[in-house]
This record gives C-alpha cells, sequence and structure tokens, in this order.
C-alpha cells in the first residue's frame, strides 16, 4: 500500500497529475480500504484477487497523508505568488462600468478595456501598463509611480488627478480629452500625443519630452521646471497662465501658437522654429524677451 501512496505523492510533486487528482486517488484508496475491510470480514478465507490492493495496515494513514499534500501545495503556491508578477490581461470593462482597478506594486496591467466607465483609485508602483483603451470614460485617481504605460489610448475621457513620478510613457495618445491636476515629476515621454485635448493645472518637472506632438491642445495654469524637450511639435496650441524656467527646447516647433500672461526664463530655445506665436499680456521676463517677442 506504501508503494501506491509515494507512487501517487512523487506523480503530484512531478506535475503529472494536480492536487486535486492526487486527492481524488488517495480518497479512492481509502474507499477501497474499507470495502475491502469490510469484504475481509465477511469473508476471510476467499483468496485475494489478482491486482487487488492489500489495504489491511491503511488505517488513517490516508488522510494524513493527504493533509500533508495539500498543505505543503498550499505552501508553495503561496510562496510562489510572493515571486511572480500580478497579470491582469484582457478583463475589459464596457457599458456604464464601475470598477476600482488594483493597487499595489508589480502588476503588468494589459489588453483591458474601458468603454463608459468610471475607473478610479488605480495606483501602481513598478508596473507595467500597455495596450489599454479607455473610451468616454473617467478616469480619477491614476497614479503610477517608476512604471511604465505603453500603446495606451485615452478618447473621449476625462481624467483627473493623473500623476507620474519616475516613469515612462510610450506611445499613448490623449485625444480630445480633458485632464485636470496632472504632474509628472522625474519622467520621461515618448511618442506622446495630445491632440484636441484641454489640460488644466499643468506640472512638468525634471522630465525629458521626446518625439511629442501637441495639436490643438488648451492649456490653462502650467508650470514647467528643469526639463527638456526635443523634436516635441507644438501646433494650434494656446497656453494661459504657464511658467516655463530652465527649461530646454532643442529642434522644436512652435506654429499658430497663442500665449496669454505667460513667463518664459531661463530657458534655452536651440533651433527652435517658430511660425505665428500671438503674445497677449506679455509677461515674459526675458530669454531675451521672448526672442524679441517672436519678432
Amino acid at each position: 500500500m506504501k508503494e501506491e501512496i509515494l507512487k501517487i505523492m512523487d506523480m503530484n510533486k512531478k506535475g503529472t497529475i494536480s492536487d486535486e487528482q492526487a486527492a481524488e486517488l488517495l480518497s479512492a484508496l481509502k474507499s477501497e480500504e474499507g470495502e475491502a475491510k469490510q469484504t475481509k470480514e465477511e469473508t476471510r478465507e476467499r483468496p485475494k484477487r489478482d491486482g487487488a490492493f492489500d489495504l489491511s495496515e491503511l488505517g488513517g494513514l490516508v488522510s494524513e497523508l493527504v493533509n500533508v499534500s495539500l498543505e505543503g501545495a498550499i505552501d508553495e503556491v503561496r510562496g510562489a505568488i510572493k515571486d511572480v508578477k500580478g497579470s491582469f490581461n484582457k478583463s475589459g470593462v464596457s457599458g456604464l462600468s464601475k470598477t476600482t482597478p488594483p493597487t499595489g506594486s508589480g502588476y503588468i496591467f494589459e489588453d483591458n478595456k474601458f468603454h463608459v466607465s468610471n475607473v478610479s483609485g488605480m495606483e501602481l508602483n513598478d508596473c507595467q501598463m500597455c495596450d489599454n483603451k479607455f473610451q468616454a470614460s473617467n478616469i480619477s485617481g491614476l497614479k503610477i509611480t517608476g512604471g511604465h504605460m505603453l500603446d495606451t489610448q485615452f478618447q473621449g475621457s476625462s481624467a483627473d488627478s493623473l500623476a507620474l513620478a519616475n516613469s515612462k510613457l510610450e506611445d499613448v495618445h490623449f485625444q480630445g480629452t480633458k485632464i485636470s491636476k496632472t504632474d509628472f515629476v522625474g519622467s520621461k515621454l515618448m511618442d506622446v500625443h495630445f491632440q484636441g485635448a484641454s489640460v488644466k493645472a499643468l506640472k512638468i518637472a525634471e522630465s525629458q519630452m521626446a518625439d511629442t506632438h501637441f495639436q490643438g491642445l488648451s492649456v490653462s495654469t502650467s508650470e514647467i521646471n528643469g526639463s527638456n524637450f526635443s523634436d516635441t511639435k507644438f501646433r494650434g496650441c494656446s497656453f494661459k497662465g504657464s511658467k516655463l524656467n530652465n527649461v530646454v527646447l532643442s529642434e522644436c516647433e512652435w506654429s499658430d501658437i497663442k500665449l496669454v500672461n505667460c513667463e518664459i526664463s531661463n530657458v534655452n530655445l536651440s533651433e527652435l522654429r517658430i511660425k505665428s506665436v500671438n503674445l497677449e499680456g506679455k509677461i515674459i521676463s526675458s530669454t531675451e524677451e521672448f526672442l524679441e517677442l517672436t519678432r
């Protein structure tokens, strides 16, 4: 009997059979033990059938082994969970839904679609958020620290309290989206598009932007400090009450831009291509009075 039990345990350990299958086999052995005992009592002198198990000494060993097996498996699973990143795949939410996505660290949040939904309290640390789509939805409290947002779209939505710290945005599109209370700190934005969007209370500090496009963007009350912009295009945009300090703009383009009551100081405008910039309020405070009021 011990040989059969050990064989089942060994098969379970090697992954040949699952924990549930092992438990069923052991339970079957226990049931057969009961039947064998009953048969033995009724016909003690009956010869044993070929291939039948001798369960006369099994006693309570089966139950004990089942418990040990399951407890061991549970411990292994618990240990494995600590080392494996959570993956939220294809958990699409659609149709006037309200959801609270997971918070924590080490997650892979991918291939999710939110349509006409309310999404709140998404706080991810050291996470990867990729291939997601938010359409006609309200997103509030999205905070990413030390993470990577990739291939994500925000269409016709509202994003409130969007905060990124030491994170990376790549191939992210904001189309027809209203964004408020936005903080980018120590982050990198690459191939990011803001099209027909409205941004309020924007703060960018110690960040880098490359190959980023702003088209038809309306910005009010923004502060940009200690950041670099390269190969970035601003077209048909308006900025109101914005402050730029210690900013480097290299190989950038400003076309059909409206600046209202903006402050520009300590700004490096290396290779900045300017076409049709309208200044109102004229609170410029140098960088050679914004290149002599853009000439």
